[in-house]
């Protein structure tokens, strides 16, 4: 957060943060207060201004990729400040995929030619995750963890947990997860626009969108999100097929 604030990303002001103990089993983090709601609260008390504030949204999240970082995957503090955990964005993006794909089939929840495809997947498509210029990547970017002032102008982005360093449009494709097709196609000319052409968009997106979706069905299940899972499912199944 003192990154982005540094770096003139509006945002608030961290005074505190307290780590969870044996007792008090949540991490909490005290800020100044900005802005009025979240994008998701806007959004349904301003149905009309939907479009406005999607521009916003993409450009503020532009904004966050301008801070380069070494390293690449979860960020971590050292001496000589942020950094990422891997040497490489494919290490990082491969990290826990095995298990995902044995857990999922464990559960049932995909069966093993989709398992397979998966796997084959991130083969073919190697070359999209051969990122050599790590930005800050917001992690958890959607409606819900944008702050908007009541014109719905940009206050902030809060809920860093998932903070990584890497290729931004990972950012981008987290966004499409929970966004429907006509949102997101202004998102993307809004994104391209502030930050240049995204390579190989089509099969870039399909490729994180799948990694994602992976872990998103993986904790839906462990957190008993039954209704929810097939959406995933069917969501990875899509994204599997852009990339045939």
């Amino acid at each position: 957060m003192h990154s982005c604030v540094s770096a003139g990303i509006a945002g608030p002001e961290v005074i505190g943060v307290s780590l969870r103990t044996p007792d008090f089993p949540y991490d909490v983090m005290l800020m100044t207060r900005v802005g009025a709601h979240n994008l998701e609260q806007h959004e349904r008390t301003h149905p009309t201004t939907h479009s406005d504030t999607t521009r916003r949204a993409v450009a503020f999240l532009g904004k966050i990729h301008k801070i380069a970082l070494s390293g690449f995957g979860p960020v971590t503090r050292t001496v000589d400040g942020l950094r990422g955990t891997y040497d490489s964005w494919q290490a990082a993006i491969l990290e826990g995929v095995d298990d995902t794909l044995h857990y999922l089939l464990q559960q049932n929840i995909i069966d093993e030619p989709t398992a397979a495809e998966c796997r084959q997947a991130f083969a073919t498509h190697a070359h999209i995750l051969s990122c050599t210029d790590g930005k800050l990547l917001h992690g958890d970017y959607h409606a819900a963890n944008i702050v908007v002032d009541d014109n719905g102008e940009m206050a902030g982005a809060v809920d860093l947990t998932q903070a990584k360093v890497g290729d931004p449009a990972f950012d981008v494709a987290f966004y499409a997860t929970y966004i429907d097709t006509g949102a997101l196609s202004t998102f993307l000319d809004g994104y391209e626009h502030v930050a240049g052409s995204i390579p190989d968009r089509r099969q870039r997106l399909a490729l994180y969108r799948m990694r994602i979706l992976l872990s998103k069905a993986k904790l839906r299940k462990r957190l008993g999100y039954e209704e929810r899972i097939a959406d995933a499912v069917k969501s990875i199944r899509d994204a599997l097929a852009e990339l045939r």
